[in-house]
């Protein structure tokens, strides 16, 4: 569900390339519990096992996972991709990203960058992102070298 005059997306990459690995970047965003318990977890566990085909390799994964850190379905996609939390790694702590467009202050974080194959985070942050019932969430990542 969006709120706002049109579904709008932010996806913004800059890769300053000296001489990194290839990555794999996983963008992601399963359905919500509004569609029915089933098919969130079904998304989780495709998420995850994503996630677990690519463990060892660089990688990059990121979107609004509609559960917290701390959630059953986020705890079987880093175990299962051998992932870490980049806002952990950078020390950013818990970036509440959900809701960013009422009344209430933001709460939750739903929306995460987790890393893995030897991605370091050095920052992760919030930025206000127009149109959206969420705040983004971006990262300054180091890729391993060849």
């Amino acid at each position: 569900q969006w709120v706002g005059a049109d579904p709008v997306s932010y996806t913004h990459l800059d890769v300053y390339k000296r001489q990194a690995q290839p990555f794999v970047l996983l963008a992601v965003h399963p359905l919500n519990t509004l569609y029915g318990t089933d098919v969130w977890r079904a998304e989780a566990e495709v998420i995850a096992h994503s996630a677990a085909s690519f463990a060892g390799r660089p990688l990059v994964l990121a979107g609004d996972l509609n559960s917290t850190p701390d959630h059953v379905t986020v705890r079987a996609i880093l175990r299962r991709g051998a992932l870490r939390s980049a806002a952990d790694a950078a020390g950013a702590g818990w970036l509440r990203t959900y809701p960013d467009n009422s009344l209430l202050p933001r709460l939750i974080p739903l929306d995460q960058i987790l890393i893995g194959g030897g991605v370091r985070a050095t920052k992760v942050e919030t930025f206000p992102a127009p149109r959206s019932d969420h705040a983004g969430i971006r990262a300054e990542l180091l890729i391993p070298t060849d």
